[in-house]
């Protein structure tokens, strides 16, 4: 999504949680996910617990891609 369209409305939140509610309904308990430094608050807010940080060297210029695996167990009550 574009940047200026971002934390705008929700959207973003609704389609992960409608995400999430298809992978309940096929039986799927745990979401898995990469997520960049801009992204990780808003994965933060739905839930997603960081388990790993780490970075990708070099992507150009000497800068360098921080990244960080986040997961969240789906729960069928909520």
């Amino acid at each position: 999504m574009h940047p200026s369209r971002q934390r705008r409305g929700g959207y973003g939140a609704l389609l992960m949680h409608a995400l999430e509610s298809e992978a309940l309904r096929r039986g799927i308990r745990r979401v898995d996910l990469s997520a960049s430094l801009p992204s990780k608050r808003f994965y933060d807010r739905l839930g997603y617990a960081t388990e790993c940080e780490d970075y990708i060297p070099p992507v150009g210029n000497g800068k360098r891609l921080d990244y960080y695996a986040m997961a969240k167990t789906l729960d069928a009550g909520r």
